[in-house]
């Protein structure tokens, strides 16, 4: 009896492991930490931000970011824990760094061990332990985010009346997807909650999961348009703003990861669905207003997007007996899998801004493949080219601070450094991130 109730604890803590594992992932590619501009992330803006209609505004109103990666230090050096196939693979440090890979983490890799992946069960027993609050789980999980950042030119057009600027829009940038789902049984959740349980004797699934990622590159052309009513059209910022993007998505890898966990007797099956070639489309459309001081904004982004990939196959990554402590076998032979074309929910943004002398304020929500996002920041200028900023921001369930300071070195260049507090971690901590780039004004 103590044997199986042993042999029921490590599945449970194992499952609990493994479903922050997917949810972890899928938080991260909601683009938590994946803002480049430290001057947005300093007004809230973590977890990405703005239309590509507000950009013009913004853009208008004079800058460029370029950033200064630090984060990479941290999550470069060990290449081996994002390999399955290693001895060294290490799910735990691995999701975390690709949850903040761009920016500074104070403390990062601390609480995990010596990288293995029997660190994932401790931390997984800590949280099924009443002591620290139990699991907080529930039978479905979904999750899922995009990272889609361009960088291009606008050429102008002839022919423009006085107060229209007419432009067509050429650029580039990743298209990183990811999306996961977990499926439990109840019986686990109450047995991690600790309910008696009498799990059936026979084999069973009691825990599946799917994790699917995407990553291409998008090759842009679009429109933009700046429409003006105002008496001094020609260097008013005042009008609407009109932006539109096709997006055509050259496919270089996809992954189609499904977990099982069995019992009866205790296994774990791991299998891989891939690509690296494929083609798609997405459309992004975004208007703005400019009215004195006061900006709003909305935009529709991911329309229509798919990508349909070609060359798939499939294999076993690996296959394990829970209970001796080894999750991955000899991977499988690869076999042929039928074109998989893959699609996204839309994402929905409106954004509001407040621009005085010396000061401005900012605002933003939306919805879309990483669910409620919104974020709120503050600006002050307290020297001739000193500024002071910060916000809040709000995703997945969690609100968390942001601060930052600007310094003009000239009238070209600015310097940018942005603190904020993420929870993209095992254990849902807040941890002290930082942030830095450099503002190249017009």
């Amino acid at each position: 009896m103590k044997r199986k109730t042993a042999e029921l604890a490590k599945i449970a803590t194992t499952v609990v492991a493994l479903l922050a594992f997917f949810a972890l992932f899928a938080r991260a590619a909601g683009a938590q930490n994946w803002d480049f501009d430290a001057r947005t992330i300093g007004l809230g803006g973590v977890s990405g931000s703005g239309t590509i209609a507000s950009g013009m505004i913004e853009h208008g109103a004079g800058y460029r970011s370029i950033v200064l990666p630090f984060g990479l230090l941290q999550v470069l050096p060990d290449l081996e824990i994002y390999d399955p196939d290693s001895t060294r693979f290490d799910p735990v440090r691995a999701v975390e760094h690709a949850a903040s890979p761009i920016h500074f983490i104070v403390g990062r890799d601390d609480d995990l061990g010596d990288g293995a992946f029997a660190t994932t069960i401790a931390t997984a027993r800590f949280y099924a332990d009443p002591a620290n609050g139990g699991a907080s789980l529930s039978p479905r999980l979904d999750l899922g985010g995009i990272v889609a950042p361009s960088w291009g030119t606008t050429i102008p057009l002839r022919g423009a009346r006085a107060g229209r600027f007419n432009g067509i829009y050429v650029g580039a940038g990743p298209y990183v997807t990811v999306r996961g789902s977990a499926d439990l049984d109840p019986s686990v959740l109450a047995f991690i909650g600790g309910t008696p349980v009498d799990f059936p004797a026979g084999p069973g699934t009691i825990i599946s999961t799917r994790a699917e990622e995407q990553v291409a590159l998008a090759v842009t052309g679009g429109y933009r348009g700046h429409f003006s009513w105002a008496a001094d059209a020609a260097t008013s910022r005042d009008g609407w703003y009109v932006a539109v993007n096709y997006n055509y998505l050259i496919g270089f890898g996809y992954l189609d990861d499904t977990l099982a966990i069995r019992v009866g007797p205790a296994a774990v099956d791991i299998d891989r669905v891939s690509s690296s070639g494929g083609r798609g489309m997405a459309v992004d459309v975004g208007v703005g207003v400019v009215v004195g001081r006061w900006e709003v904004g909305a935009g529709v982004n991911g329309i229509a997007n798919r990508i349909r990939w070609t060359d798939v196959s499939q294999r076993a990554i690996g296959q394990g007996a829970l209970l001796s402590g080894g999750l991955l076998g000899a991977p499988g032979v690869a076999a042929p899998h039928a074109d998989v074309e893959v699609s996204l929910p839309i994402d929905v943004r409106g954004n509001l801004a407040y621009r005085a002398d010396g000061w401005m304020a900012v605002g933003e929500v939306g919805h879309g493949v990483a669910g409620t996002l919104a974020h709120a920041g503050l600006e002050r200028r307290v020297l001739p080219r000193v500024d002071v900023r910060g916000g809040l921001s709000y995703s997945f369930g969690a609100w968390n601070p942001t601060g930052g300071v600007g310094v003009g070195v000239n009238r070209r260049v600015a310097f940018d450094v942005a603190a904020f507090a993420t929870n993209a971690n095992f254990q849902r901590q807040r941890q002290l991130a930082l942030a830095a780039s450099i503002r190249l004004m017009r």
